[in-house]
């Protein structure tokens, strides 16, 4: 008899990962929640670190001796579309459409991206990845009467901290 093989334990395609992000305005009991929805594509948010080298006397060899760690801005992109960017929430800002809160809080808002593994049937397993951290920078689509491409928005995040490893079903 074959031996079964589960999908996800013969590698990982970088297309098998669901990433989810939302805007949280507000502290407490006023907090306001936005889903920015599922995005396509999210680059950095490596555990970097310093390095400190000693140089000890006699030519002997450098020690290393490690340094302080850090976590790298997250960017996400995706597909620009009413569907998410047009709708409004209230908040403790007043009714804002996803754009205009996006808008008004680069700088300061809170952002929560959470990225869970997918197998190939497109069904979560195993352990996301989260990271929280506070919006840096949005990007509104490119204009250009004369291309073809699909207009996309990005966001980029500044990572407060270090990803925290949380369970696929909470």
């Amino acid at each position: 008899m074959a031996e079964k093989v589960e999908h996800h334990l013969a590698g990982h395609r970088s297309d098998t990962w669901r990433v989810e992000a939302s805007l949280i305005i507000g502290d407490g009991n006023d907090a306001a929640s936005i889903d920015l929805g599922t995005w396509d594509k999210k680059t950095g948010g490596a555990i970097d670190s310093d390095t400190l080298v000693y140089y000890p006397g006699g030519m002997e060899s450098p020690i290393a001796l490690g340094g302080r760690r850090t976590t790298d801005n997250v960017t996400l992109t995706r597909r620009y579309g009413s569907d998410i960017f047009d709708q409004v929430s209230p908040t403790p800002m007043g009714n804002l459409s996803t754009m205009g809160a996006l808008n008004v809080m680069a700088g300061r808002g809170v952002v929560r991206i959470t990225q869970t593994p997918l197998d190939n049937d497109g069904k979560a397993w195993g352990n996301q990845q989260i990271f929280n951290g506070t919006l840096k920078r949005v990007q509104f689509p490119e204009a250009d009467n004369e291309g073809g491409a699909a207009s996309v928005i990005e966001i980029e995040v500044s990572i407060k901290g270090f990803p925290t490893v949380g369970n696929k079903n909470g």
